[in-house]
């Protein structure tokens, strides 16, 4: 079964009038994703990111690498408006996020799958019930719900395990169900936080190859990771996060420069 996907977000009036209102880096090229001087500064002093730019075309598949507390989850957390930069502005698909009204997180989030390190799955659901509830809960249909799961379990290669519960499946498996618990939306961007870091070496790189596979559908990616070994051998576009800061940003990098 094809993954049959939507129309490419950033077309048409509105949005060609959105990114008129963008700072230039914005507007250039294909950008579905910018990070205009940004910097994040908690409460308690700690220095997140500093002056950080950064565009992410549509279609693209990025790691974002760096030691802990370099800055990788807080950019996560700013592209799914978890947190708000200090200054500076971030901007998802034409919209800044400082400027969304509350009302439009929820469609925002639609738009932005992420997928957690530790599944974040609902015990008491099976899996096909983990998948659906991300639709029902943003009032889609029965009938709709259960379609779109199942395209995501065919994509995923979990149709036959539908009816499993999360304490009956290999982690790989629960991590298959994240991943199209993630889609089911049909996002046009996909962020994994670390997606392999509980799994072996050998389940890590089936991960890895259905998240290729859904990049090739035309899903930005955009994956924080500490495994060198798949950067390194994927050889993606490279964004090096250092005490907040991008020290390096590459095509066809490697982990370490």
């Amino acid at each position: 079964m094809s993954w049959a996907l939507p129309a490419a977000y950033g077309s048409g009036k509105d949005t060609n009038e959105r990114r008129a209102a963008l700072p230039r880096c914005a507007q250039g090229g294909l950008g579905l994703i910018t990070l205009d001087d940004v910097s994040k500064r908690f409460p308690n002093g700690t220095e997140a990111l500093r002056d950080v730019d950064l565009e992410i075309a549509s279609g693209d598949f990025c790691f974002l690498v760096g030691s802990s507390g370099a800055g990788k989850s807080t950019i996560i957390r700013l592209l799914i408006r978890e947190e708000l930069p200090t200054t500076g502005r971030v901007f998802v698909d034409g919209q800044d996020i400082v400027a969304m009204r509350h009302g439009q997180i929820p469609q925002l989030r639609r738009r932005v799958g992420v997928v957690f390190q530790d599944f974040k799955l609902l015990p008491r659901k099976t899996v096909a019930e983990n998948i659906s509830f991300a639709l029902l809960v943003t009032g889609r249909s029965e009938e709709e719900a259960s379609e779109e799961t199942e395209r995501a379990l065919s994509l995923v290669g979990l149709s036959q395990r539908r009816d499993h519960f999360p304490d009956q499946l290999s982690g790989g498996e629960q991590q298959r169900t994240a991943i199209a618990r993630a889609l089911v939306n049909r996002p046009s961007i996909l962020i994994a936080d670390e997606p392999t870091g509980n799994l072996d070496p050998v389940t890590s790189w089936e991960i890895i190859k259905l998240l290729l596979r859904v990049n090739e559908l035309g899903t930005t990616m955009v994956m924080a990771t500490h495994n060198a070994e798949i950067v390194n051998a994927l050889r993606r576009r490279v964004i090096h996060l250092d005490h907040g800061t991008v020290v390096r940003d590459e095509r066809e990098g490697l982990y370490a420069a």
